[in-house]
């Protein structure tokens, strides 16, 4: 991927051309390597021949290349046979090239090129195999105090020797122009520090072990007989990078890919008696505060709520200046709608009785009949000047000090055509007063009473009746 050109070329805007042509560089890398290119991610196999060759793709303001064949030193010789042509046109060119390999680039990876060009007789290579070294490495994990730090040191060595692989003298002599450098976090290089040093004290203990001596034994040994010369041993085996402040048990490095067999080692030379003092630090130079980094992580979410909130907002303004005046108040009043809540049963029935217990004279209607209580359904006017019910459900009340009225929070069931509403819908709430004299609501559903044919009075036939009546 490399930067695209930018602007049109017209009078308002400067055009510039790419960094780089993508003819030349797709031509550098059929040359380079037929895999390569022929696993072009935006050509397509069956259409070969009818104008779906592989091609350079636009990614934005970049331009890009896609292959499905995964291989870095195929796609370094590419590069490399790039940068010879560039360099024959008799003009300065070097070459910068970015990697973003994350786990797959830790081990068992060199970034160097497989080479191309061999002249069998000259003995010469265009591009030469295993070429180049890292000038530059970045290489983060997760050091924390308050957690098992899962990364172990055979494969935190592992990723940073990407860094000094096998060079020649020509390499080596740039070497000491551009150094190769690890860029990393304090934290991580002083974990990175104990297991390279640390590694180094192992093959010590190693050598000096007897046949029959047991590691634990021979570790415990050396660190005995020279304190300073296995600091980092001792602090792997025998200091917990964890901070009791945070973590609940103490914690300590995994130097190997045996984390039971390591876990193991250090129990016991935990255990050993008499250990010398050695000049290590209590800490493993780890500079983490869970603390912190929670409000952090806090503040970071609330501000991107907050920008979240004020860009609908926006959005939300917007459509309303577009809108009349009517609809942007009927929007309005829409978002200032309560959603009906769903609280807990007995405790609201509580409430009720509360309620009515400090207000007897709202307990009643005036036709004698009980006022609602929790999750009861009546019927109601939506318009106090329309004869037209639907169907609502109580859900909570409240006593209001400033108008001496009992308060109901109504949740209404129905549309405005009589529909009933789903319960996975957004129902409209509202706090407001019941008449006592249930003049614009009642518990009969009205349209189901002025349905009902009226009843006829039953006259007995002619000859008939009682006997009484006779």
């Amino acid at each position: 991927m490399w930067r695209g050109s930018a602007g049109d070329g017209s009078s308002e805007d400067v055009f510039i051309p790419p960094e780089h042509d993508s003819l030349d560089v797709l031509s550098a890398i059929r040359d380079a390597s037929k895999g390569l290119y022929t696993g072009c991610a935006s050509s397509d196999k069956r259409k070969r021949g009818q104008g779906a060759e592989p091609c350079v793709e636009d990614y934005g303001m970049c331009k890009c290349f896609r292959s499905s064949f995964i291989n870095i030193n195929h796609v370094y010789t590419a590069l490399l046979l790039y940068a010879h042509r560039r360099r024959q046109s008799g003009r300065a060119f070097k070459l910068k090239t970015v990697c973003l390999a994350g786990d797959l680039g830790g081990r068992g990876v060199n970034f160097k090129p497989h080479g191309t060009g061999h002249d069998p007789v000259r003995k010469t290579w265009i591009v030469e195999p295993h070429y180049g070294y890292l000038t530059d490495m970045f290489f983060m994990f997760d050091a924390v105090v308050n957690r098992q730090i899962t990364t172990h040191g055979e494969y935190t060595l592992q990723a940073i020797g990407r860094l000094c692989t096998l060079v020649n003298d020509a390499m080596l002599s740039k070497m000491a122009t551009t150094p190769p450098r690890l860029w990393t976090s304090i934290s991580c290089y002083n974990v990175i520090r104990t297991f390279a040093l640390g590694v180094d004290q192992w093959v010590q203990v190693m050598r000096s072990k007897a046949a029959s001596e047991p590691i634990k034994d021979a570790v415990v040994r050396s660190i005995r007989s020279a304190p300073e010369s296995f600091r980092e041993l001792f602090m792997i085996y025998v200091v917990p990078y964890s901070d009791e402040r945070w973590a609940k048990k103490e914690l300590w490095l995994h130097p190997s890919r045996l984390k039971t067999y390591d876990s193991r080692v250090g129990q016991s030379v935990r255990a050993a008696p008499r250990l010398p003092l050695t000049p290590a630090q209590s800490t493993h130079g780890i500079q983490n505060n869970p603390d912190q980094e929670a409000n952090k992580r806090m503040r970071h979410s609330i501000s991107k709520a907050r920008t979240s909130v004020l860009a609908r907002r926006e959005a939300m303004d917007g459509d309303e200046m577009e809108e009349s005046p009517a609809a942007a108040a009927a929007a309005r009043a829409r978002r200032s709608r309560r959603v009906a809540r769903n609280p807990d049963a007995a405790e609201m029935r509580e409430r009720f009785a509360s309620h009515y217990s400090n207000h007897p004279e709202k307990e009643r209607a005036c036709s004698g009949q009980r006022m609602p209580k929790f999750n009861d359904i009546f019927y109601k006017r939506w318009d106090p000047d329309v004869e037209e019910y639907h169907r609502v459900q109580v859900t909570d009340i409240e006593w209001d000090d400033v108008t001496n009225e009992m308060m109901y929070h109504l949740v209404w069931l129905t549309n405005d055509d009589g529909s009933v509403i789903d319960d996975d819908e957004q129902k409209h709430a509202e706090w407001t007063p019941l008449c006592l004299a249930m003049s614009d609501w009642t518990y009969d559903d009205p349209d189901l009473a002025r349905n009902q044919p009226p009843a006829r009075s039953q006259r007995p036939a002619n000859g008939a009746g009682s006997s009484r009546g006779r």
